[in-house]
This record gives C-alpha cells, sequence and structure tokens, in this order.
C-alpha cells in the first residue's frame, strides 16, 4: 500500500498533476461558482488563527488572486455590515462604503421615511435584509438604511412581510455539488481497502461503537490513470468532491477535493484542499472556450468604453 500517498504528499499520475488550491491546515468554509466569469470563489478558514480567506480559482484550479473574506451575495458582492467591494467581479478591492439615503428629518418623519424606503426598495436591482439594516443596490451603488422601520408608531405590523429581500434577479453565484456518492456508486472512485488504527467496542448488536484509520481511495480518471490516495477519517472518509458541471464550463477531468479534518487526530487526518487535473490541460476544449469566452468579454468590455 506504499503507493498510496496523502494528498498533500501526493506528486499526481503520468498525466495529471495535483495542485494545492489551499493547504492541510485550512478548512472549507465555502465554494461558489460565478457562472458568469466561470470563477469559482473559495473560501478557507484557519482555525488556529480564526482567520478567513477568499480565493478565486479558475475551473482548471488556476489561482487567480486572494483577498481577505467579505459574505458573498448572491450577484457577487462581497457584502459586510460596513463596506463593501467587487473584487471577485471586476478584480477592484476598493473598499466602499454605502450610501446613507435618508436625512434628518426622514429619520424621525414615518411619512417621509416611508416614501423614501419605498422608492429604494422599487427602484433596487438587489435588496438585502440584515439585523445590521436593509441594503438596496441600485445600478452599481448600495444604500444602506440601519434605521428600523419598526421604531416608527405609525409603521403596519406587517411592513417587513410587504417588502421581502431582493435576490433572485441577478444570480451570478450558485453552489457546487459534492458528487464523492455519485463517484462511488459509478464506480469511478474505489474504496480499496480499510486499515484500521483506533476503535471502540460496542455492545449487544453493535460490536464497533467507534473506529478510525487509512481508508484507500482510488480515482479514475479519463486518460485511463489511476489517482491512489489515502485518508485518515474515524468512522467515514470525512471528504468531498467537486466537479463544475460541463453545462456551467467546466471539465469532466477535473477535480476538486476537500479534506475536513478530524480533531482527535491533528497529526494523521488533515483539511486542505486539492485539484487534480490534467498535465495537458490546456488543450482540453473546455479551456480553449473558456480562453474564447475571455476575449470575447474582454473585447465587449472595450467597445463599451469607447461608446461612453
Amino acid at each position: 500500500m506504499k503507493e498510496y500517498k496523502n494528498l498533500n504528499e501526493h506528486q499526481g499520475t503520468e498525466n495529471y498533476e495535483m495542485i494545492t488550491i489551499f493547504d492541510k491546515k485550512l478548512l472549507l468554509d465555502e465554494i461558489l461558482v460565478d457562472k458568469k466569469q466561470q470563477l469559482i470563489s473559495i473560501i478557507s478558514l484557519s482555525k488556529e488563527e480564526e482567520d478567513y480567506t477568499r480565493i478565486k480559482v479558475d475551473f482548471f484550479a488556476g489561482i487567480k488572486g486572494t483577498q481577505p473574506s467579505y459574505n458573498t451575495l448572491k450577484d457577487g458582492t462581497m457584502w459586510s455590515s460596513k463596506s463593501y467591494n467587487n473584487w471577485f467581479i471586476n478584480g477592484d478591492d476598493t473598499k466602499h462604503e454605502y450610501i446613507d439615503p435618508l436625512t434628518n428629518e426622514e429619520k424621525k418623519d414615518w411619512k417621509r421615511y416611508n416614501k423614501k424606503f419605498t422608492e429604494l426598495y422599487s427602484n433596487a436591482s438587489y435588496v438585502y435584509e440584515h439585523y445590521t439594516g436593509y441594503y438596496f443596490k441600485i445600478k452599481t451603488l448600495w444604500y444602506k438604511i440601519k434605521e428600523d422601520p419598526l421604531k416608527f408608531e405609525d409603521c403596519p405590523e406587517n411592513f417587513i412581510e410587504q417588502y421581502p429581500a431582493k435576490e433572485d434577479q441577478d444570480i451570478r453565484m450558485v453552489k457546487v455539488k459534492d458528487v464523492f456518492d455519485e463517484l462511488r456508486k459509478t464506480n469511478q472512485l474505489k474504496i480499496i481497502d480499510y486499515i484500521e488504527q483506533d476503535s471502540e467496542d460496542g455492545k449487544g448488536l453493535n460490536p464497533v461503537d467507534f473506529s478510525a484509520g487509512y481508508y484507500m481511495l482510488e480515482l479514475h480518471l479519463a486518460q485511463g490513470d489511476i489517482l491512489k490516495f489515502k485518508r485518515y477519517g474515524g468512522m467515514g472518509t470525512e471528504m468531498e468532491i467537486y466537479q463544475i458541471p460541463k453545462e456551467l464550463g467546466g471539465s469532466e477531468e477535473v477535480f476538486f477535493i476537500v479534506q475536513d479534518p478530524n480533531p482527535m487526530y491533528p497529526k494523521k487526518s488533515f483539511g486542505g484542499m486539492y485539484a487534480i487535473r490534467p498535465k495537458s490541460y490546456k488543450k482540453l476544449p473546455e479551456y480553449e472556450a473558456t480562453l474564447k469566452k475571455e476575449t470575447d468579454d474582454n473585447i465587449k468590455k472595450r467597445r463599451s468604453f469607447l461608446n461612453d
């Protein structure tokens, strides 16, 4: 079983290479696909430092940049209660403060407050509700009303229900499905062996209460290679595998593998995120299509700039 390596030690196969997205000390907090740009937003967490980092990755495991993490809205905005930026959309990491749309008089008078609130709501393409306030996106700018409408005596009790969040008009960030179980069902992923290292006896009809050890896994790849790797887990592999759907521009030859560490075994059960891709991935038709799309998008942006 010496040919089975931990992913953080793996060199890949004859035709495929292993890419480290984030290392074994980090955990996955979020993985979303920007279907418009064909990029992946990955947020990793360092438990030791309680620090979050966002990584921008293309569909072929090419890392395009990193940034301290904000929350992710469905339109791609990097959001926090104090500021926002458009780094994931256009690479601009400038922190923008929210515009306060209310005058002092409007903050004190229900009729004026209500008029401005409804005006913002009707013009906004995105409305995000949070306990820190209401956030309205109008064209490219964000406005924030932090004053609670229910503080006014004349505010209807069902005011909040009348103005639900708007988050489904411009969806570009979508979740990625874990395909671990699907790969098992089709035998593309096989658990070849399990080497127990630790266990606790059960009682009665349950002879084993707990077991932990090394899982020996094989992922069968399109060019005939087999990725042989091992994973230390407790009562399961504690692992997810992601693949970008072809309809979004992904390739069947690229896999993203995430490890969830078991805190009981910090020296054996590691975190991290890894990708396996063909060494010749730049020749894949999906990659060539991505380059063409980037070129077409850049041409459109230049034309728009010149027309303006």
